[in-house]
């Protein structure tokens, strides 16, 4: 787990650590925020990619960096974000506003580490939101007649 904790939670949080440590589940958790610079080494060395947010529009570069380290995502269902991990099978997405929801992605994640994910279509979802595919797309839009190749300086 990475990220801090709220003071309230953290007693909570270190307690079901140790039952979980107890039966067998390694878990180690770095309770402070991460530089954006560390997180792709972070995303790497875990075996499940939790991005719970709840009610989220949009997507979350969390599920580009997932998929570039060929990690699956357990996800909100709701948005965006819901829509990419179905469409590119980035791993589960569940309801996470509940609680038994995400637990019942993570067991089954536990039974079965591939479910819902294919780590080809994942390499084809990273591959295709680069910031360089990003700033292509934009400048598409913003000087059509420019190509995409050429360098451009924009000052406001």
């Amino acid at each position: 787990m990475v990220g801090p904790l709220d003071a309230e939670l953290r007693s909570e949080v270190h307690r079901l650590a140790a039952q979980a440590r107890d039966g067998g589940v390694q878990v180690i958790h770095h309770d402070a925020y991460i530089q954006s610079s560390a997180a792709q080494a972070i995303i790497r060395a875990a075996d499940l990619v939790l991005a719970p947010y709840q009610l989220h529009f949009g997507s979350s570069a969390i599920l580009i960096r997932a998929a570039q380290a060929d990690r699956p995502v357990l996800s909100q269902a709701f948005g965006l974000m819901g829509a990419n991990v179905r469409e590119y099978h980035l791993g589960q997405a569940v309801d996470a506003g509940k609680p038994a929801a995400i637990a019942a992605g993570i067991e089954a994640f536990m039974k079965n580490p591939s479910v819902g994910y294919d780590s080809q279509a994942a390499r084809n979802f990273a591959a295709a939101n680069t910031p360089e595919r990003f700033c292509a797309t934009i400048m598409s839009r913003l000087a059509p007649g420019v190509a995409a190749d050429r360098h451009l300086t924009l000052s406001l």
